[in-house]
């Protein structure tokens, strides 16, 4: 496939890339890095040909999140995966950008033995005398214990996001 590929290192939210030149585009746990969620989703809609197909599958905040700037937990997580902020109504946003149809699939329940097994480990390398020094792998293992309690909660959901361009 080597004729029929390439790779294109590039800001996801303007890209230099032609307009109208992909048949798809994917995003996988790295929308949520995106200062401007808003700026991802033109990109992408301004990449696609008509017809195209936008996936992303992040984490998404849910109607149960209130005052995310209050919440501890979802400090920590987004903290330890240097996050401003997660994917917040997302089916909302990308209509506006002009995507149509968005349909939201929560798939939080074949994500979460991940979560939970995360969580154990992470609550075992937290405490053991000795354990990870480092900030950044402290923070890590601090976000990987705050998702498991956010997810408990119904605060955050492990989405899969598809949209279309018309």
């Amino acid at each position: 496939v080597a004729s029929r590929t390439g790779f294109v290192l590039a800001d996801y939210c303007d890209s230099g890339l032609p307009a109208a030149s992909a048949d798809g585009v994917y995003a996988i746990e790295s929308v949520c890095h995106a200062e401007s969620k808003e700026s991802f989703y033109a990109e992408a809609y301004r990449l696609l040909r008509p017809g195209g197909i936008l996936v992303i599958a992040d984490y998404v905040e849910t109607a149960l999140l209130a005052s995310p700037g209050e919440n501890r937990d979802y400090a920590a997580f987004c903290d330890g995966w240097e996050v401003h902020r997660y994917l917040k109504a997302p089916t909302a946003a990308l209509a506006t950008a002009g995507f149509d149809p968005v349909q939201e699939e929560n798939i939080t329940e074949q994500v979460y033995p991940g979560i939970v097994r995360s969580h154990d480990n992470a609550l075992q390398n937290l405490h053991n005398p000795g354990g990870p020094g480092d900030e950044t792998i402290q923070n890590h293992l601090k976000a990987c214990i705050a998702l498991k309690h956010l997810a408990d909660r119904g605060e955050i959901a492990y989405s899969v996001l598809t949209a279309v361009k018309p």
